[in-house]
């Protein structure tokens, strides 16, 4: 190991801050987790699409994983999303991003 992989004595003393609204049984579960930075969601009668990709430098997408859930489902993870959101946003402070305008699709 060269000096610049060496932790520094503060560094080593500083445990990251877990903020958890749910029971983490799934989480220490996982293999693996993967790093997503972009969202797309579809939907119909029977359920909910979240296909979850990384916007990459060049300005293209590569998918990651997707996910399809019932309605209920999607419902209770919004809810999960906001509760959760709120939580780190007290520890954190608030969290700012530039919204993206979601205009629905233009009929034919």
């Amino acid at each position: 190991m060269d000096e610049s992989q060496k932790a520094t004595p503060e560094a080593s003393t500083v445990e990251p801050q877990i903020i958890s609204v749910s029971h983490p049984e799934m989480m220490k579960t996982l293999a693996s987790f993967i790093y997503v930075n972009g969202t797309e969601l579809a939907s119909n009668n029977w359920d909910v699409r979240i296909a979850f990709g990384e916007r990459l430098p060049d300005g293209s997408s590569a998918a990651r994983v997707g996910i399809v859930m019932s309605h209920q489902h999607f419902k209770a993870l919004v809810q999960a999303v906001t509760i959760q959101l709120a939580k780190l946003e007290e520890v954190m402070g608030e969290i700012h991003f530039i919204p993206v305008n979601i205009a629905p699709p233009k009929a034919d």
